[in-house]
């Protein structure tokens, strides 16, 4: 406390000592003491809570706002010492980590041990981490007050990059993000929630039971990942997921194209509203496409069930199966309708076969080829 006391005494030395700037100068004190002791409950020690204090205090501009004085000289500034700069090890067993930053980049990857690495830490809106020994949850914030305001503008200087290294299986993970990229590494985990509002997600090498990926404005991108359920919704953004297997695909996007590469699934469904939609090397009991406005590409696709809805433009599928073995319904409004090569004006229907194709398209041609 001694290093905090100092502190709000030299910064308060740059206004005149009146009534209320004393009065002020004693409330921040007190504020201070319990903030201080708070840091002490969750483990930290008095060094590092002191400096977590420190760290909270506002500018003094702001200070000159709250008191309505001027200051008479300019306070000495140091830069901050964050002890997370070094990558700290847990003194027990990770089982969820659960992230809520506004501004940060954040990487969950595998490592030797259980520990965290906090880099370029924001000197007005710090990241802070807390551990839970007792239900093995790692706790990451950001938040955007200080002592003298309740919000605060963020600095731009430095964006904070979080790192964490996990040594076993997570129960869950949670991360929510309004700004920065978030990337999962060789990670296992049971639940894994990322939701980033301006940023882009990636994860790769990773085994999940359920994952739900929601991102407003940045792509996705999900590479050699084993789930049984996986949701992505992206409202602008390219989606590529490749060289993976899920049981149970779904992916929303709103305006970007989606790009599914090597894909094994039971189900998948694709719904796009503005981009364009390409399937390559995927294999899937029941697929569903659904494409607004754009393009729709399939080749080499291993089908039971096939259903394409396209709105506006072009469809051209590659199936890798007979002729012989496939129903068929195409329909078109404004186009026609080619199967291996054969027009067939602007609806064509074959009744026999063990896997089934349909393709329902507005404006636009369908072309059908059997690899087999």
């Amino acid at each position: 406390m001694d290093k905090i006391r100092q502190h709000i005494e030299e910064l308060f030395s740059c206004f005149e000592q009146k009534e209320g700037v004393r009065k002020a100068k004693e409330q921040l004190l007190e504020m201070s003491e319990d903030k201080y002791q708070d840091f002490i409950d969750q483990g930290c020690s008095e060094q590092e809570a002191g400096q977590k204090v420190i760290e909270e205090f506002g500018t003094l501009e702001e200070l000159e706002e709250i008191l309505g004085e001027k200051a008479k000289k300019p306070v000495r500034k140091e830069k901050p010492v964050y002890p997370e700069e070094v990558m700290t090890e847990l003194n027990g067993e990770l089982k969820a980590v659960d992230v809520n930053v506004s501004r940060a980049n954040i990487r969950i990857v595998r490592g030797n041990e259980d520990s965290y690495e906090i880099s370029d830490n924001d000197e007005k809106n710090p990241v802070t981490v807390r551990y839970h020994q007792k239900t093995g949850k790692l706790e990451i914030r950001q938040t955007t007050n200080s002592f003298f305001r309740f919000f605060t503008k963020t600095g731009m200087n430095s964006i904070p990059t979080v790192v964490v290294q996990v040594n076993g299986p997570l129960e869950k993970l949670e991360i929510e993000n309004s700004s920065g990229d978030v990337s999962v590494d060789s990670v296992e985990m049971e639940f894994a929630n990322l939701d980033v509002s301006a940023g882009a997600v990636s994860v790769q090498y990773s085994k999940a039971n359920t994952m739900e990926i929601d991102a407003s404005c940045g792509s996705v991108r999900l590479e050699k990942v084993v789930a049984k359920e996986v949701n992505v919704d992206c409202s602008a953004g390219q989606v590529s997921i490749s060289n993976s297997m899920i049981t149970d695909l779904s992916v929303d996007s709103s305006a970007g194209n989606v790009v599914l590469d090597r894909v094994h699934g039971e189900i998948i469904e694709v719904d796009t509203s503005a981009g364009k939609v390409k399937l390559n090397d995927v294999d899937g009991k029941k697929m569903d496409v659904d494409c607004s406005a754009g393009d729709v590409q399939i080749h080499g696709v291993r089908f039971e069930e096939l259903n394409v809805d396209n709105s506006m433009g072009k469809v051209e599928i590659e199936a890798d199966c007979s002729y012989e073995e496939t129903r068929i319904m195409a329909d078109v409004s404004m186009g026609c309708v080619t199967v291996d090569g054969h027009r067939y004006g602007d609806e064509f229907a074959k009744r026999n076969g063990t896997k089934e194709l349909r393709v329902d398209c507005g404006i636009g041609d369908v072309a059908v080829t059997f690899l087999q």
